[in-house]
C-alpha cells in the first residue's frame, strides 16, 4: 500500500520536521505540503463541492423564505379570504393537521437515525409540541399562528447554513438574529401597505416563533452540536449583530408606534386607546363640537389640524367599522361588547359627524349577550404601545446596545 494514502497526517509531519533540518527547509517543507496536498486533492475536493452546494442551498432557501414573508404580508390576507371563500375556515384545521404529520414524520426520521437515543428524543418531542402547544393557544389571531411556522423554518435554516460555516453554538444565535431582523423588516413593511399596520407585539411573535424552531431543531438534532466550536470572533459578531438590532428596535418602536393607555371598563372589557379612561368618559359633545368645529376651520393650513380630534375621530370610526365586520363575520357577541364601547365612549363623535348604528343593526344586537368583560379585548388601536413611555424605549434600547457592544469587546479581547 502507498505509504502516502496510509498515513497522510503523520508523513506530512515527518516531511516537515526533515524539511526543517535542511538549509532550503522552507522551499522542501513546502514541496511537501504540495505533495501531500495534490495526493488528497481526489479525496477531498469532492465533499468540499458538495458542503458548498448544501451551503448554497440552505441560503437560497432562507432567503426565498424571508422573500415570501414579505409578500405575504403584501398579497397574504388577499389569499386567506379567497381560500376561506372557496375551502370554508376549516382550511386552518387542515392545514394544521398537515403540519402536525410532518412533525410526526420528522420524529420518526429522528428515531430511525439515531435508535440508542430513542428515549432522549421522545421527551425532547413532547417539549417541543408543548412549547408550541401553548403558544398556539395564546395567539387569538388565526393568521398568525402561520407566523410560528414561517420565522420558526427562517430561522432553522440559517442555523444550518452557519452550522456548515463553522459558527458551531453560534448558529443558534444566527438564527434567531435573522428571524428578529425579517420580523423587523416585516412590520415596518407593512406600514406601506393599506388597512394595514406593524407593531411590536408582533415582532415578538415572530422572535418567539424562531426561538421555538430553533429549541425543536436543538432537541431534535443535538448530536449536531455535541462536539461544535465557536471562535472568540465570531461571537464578537454576533453580539455586535444583537446590538444594532436592539437599537433597530428602539428606533422600530419610537417610529411606527402611538404611546397610549391599556383601559378596562368592568361593564364592557378591555381596549386600547390614545386617551385614558377618565379623559374619554368625561368627553361631552358641546366641548367636541368646540373642538371638531375649530379642527374644520384649519384643515386648510395643516394635515392633522388638532392631534385630539384626529385621534379620537379615527378610534370612534375604528371602533364603529369593527363591530360592522363583526357583524358580517357573524361573530356577534363580540360586536356586542364592540356596539356598547362605541356607544359608552366615543357617543360626541357619532353625534357631531353624524353617524349612528341603523336601527335594523341595533334590533339585530338586542338579544345578543356580549363577551364577559374579563375576556373582552379589542383588536382596536391594539398597535397603540401601553406598557413603557418614550423615554423609557430609549433608554432600554440604547443599554442594550451598549451592553452587547461592551460584552463583544470583553470577548474579543479575551477578558472575558
Amino acid at each position: 500500500m502507498d505509504r502516502w494514502h496510509s498515513h497522510p497526517v503523520t508523513d506530512t509531519a515527518f516531511c516537515l520536521q526533515n524539511a526543517q533540518k535542511r538549509q532550503s527547509g522552507y522551499q522542501s517543507a513546502e514541496n511537501c505540503q504540495l505533495g501531500i496536498a495534490s495526493r488528497l486533492y481526489p479525496i477531498t475536493m469532492p465533499r468540499m463541492k458538495q458542503r458548498r452546494s448544501i451551503e448554497r442551498t440552505l441560503w437560497t432557501s432562507a432567503a426565498l423564505t424571508a422573500l415570501s414573508i414579505l409578500l405575504l404580508a403584501a398579497w397574504g390576507r388577499a389569499i386567506q379570504h379567497v381560500i376561506e371563500q372557496y375551502l370554508g375556515k376549516e382550511f386552518i384545521i387542515v392545514i394544521t393537521v398537515f403540519f402536525c404529520l410532518a412533525g410526526l414524520l420528522m420524529f420518526r426520521f429522528s428515531v430511525l437515525k439515531h435508535p440508542n437515543n430513542r428515549f432522549r428524543r421522545l421527551i425532547s418531542f413532547l417539549l417541543v409540541v408543548g412549547f408550541y402547544a401553548w403558544r398556539l393557544t395564546t395567539l387569538t389571531v388565526h393568521v398568525e399562528r402561520f407566523h410560528l411556522i414561517e420565522f420558526g423554518v427562517l430561522a432553522i435554516l440559517v442555523c444550518m447554513a452557519m452550522q456548515r460555516h463553522n459558527q458551531g453554538w453560534g448558529a443558534i444565535g444566527w438564527g434567531f438574529a435573522a428571524a428578529w431582523l425579517v420580523g423587523l423588516a416585516d412590520e415596518l413593511f407593512q406600514w406601506w401597505l393599506p388597512a394595514r399596520v406593524g407593531e411590536w407585539r408582533d415582532v415578538l411573535i415572530n422572535m418567539q416563533s424562531g426561538a421555538l424552531g430553533l429549541a425543536a431543531y436543538l432537541l431534535l438534532g443535538f448530536d449536531s452540536f455535541r462536539h461544535a466550536l465557536i471562535h472568540r470572533r465570531d461571537i464578537a459578531r454576533l453580539l455586535v449583530v444583537c446590538a444594532a438590532l436592539s437599537a433597530l428596535s428602539g428606533s422600530f418602536i419610537l417610529t411606527v408606534h402611538l404611546f397610549g393607555h391599556r383601559n378596562t371598563d368592568p361593564t364592557i372589557g378591555t381596549f386600547q386607546s390614545f386617551f385614558t379612561l377618565e379623559q374619554l368618559a368625561g368627553n361631552t359633545t358641546d366641548e367636541y363640537r368646540i373642538q371638531y368645529e375649530r379642527a374644520a376651520q384649519r384643515t386648510e393650513t395643516e394635515a392633522i389640524p388638532d392631534v385630539y380630534v384626529h385621534f379620537y375621530n379615527r378610534e370612534g370610526k375604528e371602533h364603529f367599522d369593527w363591530a360592522h365586520l363583526l357583524i358580517e363575520l357573524n361573530r356577534l357577541p363580540e360586536a356586542k361588547s364592540e356596539y356598547l364601547l362605541t356607544e359608552t365612549y366615543f357617543r360626541p363623535w357619532m353625534e357631531v359627524t353624524g353617524t349612528y348604528f341603523s336601527d335594523s343593526t341595533v334590533a339585530g344586537l338586542s338579544p345578543v349577550v356580549p363577551v364577559p368583560p374579563g375576556e373582552f379585548v379589542s383588536h382596536v388601536f391594539d398597535w397603540v404601545f401601553v406598557s413603557m413611555t418614550r423615554q423609557q424605549v430609549r433608554l432600554v434600547s440604547l443599554s442594550a446596545a451598549l451592553l452587547f457592544l461592551l460584552i463583544a469587546a470583553g470577548v474579543y479581547s479575551k477578558r472575558l
